[in-house]
């Protein structure tokens, strides 16, 4: 896994986007994918039925580019 920080955007705009901003203005228009996408993001975090766990940077990716999602 290639380690990616979050960049900085136009100010004018969003100070900050995630790196897979670009993914999810593709399927912003549909809430379906969109749901689907945040979803599935968010179901790598389930301890229960995760068979193999995610190591903290990989948590740590993932929760950056939530959290900088528009």
């Amino acid at each position: 896994m290639t380690k990616l920080t979050v960049i900085s955007w136009n100010s004018q705009q969003l100070p900050y986007c995630s790196v897979n901003h670009f993914l999810y203005s593709l399927i912003r228009s549909s809430r379906v994918y969109r749901r689907g996408l945040i979803t599935q993001l968010l179901k790598m975090f389930d301890t229960d039925s995760n068979t193999s766990p995610l190591t903290l940077e990989e948590q740590l990716f993932v929760a950056d580019n939530l959290a900088y999602f528009p």
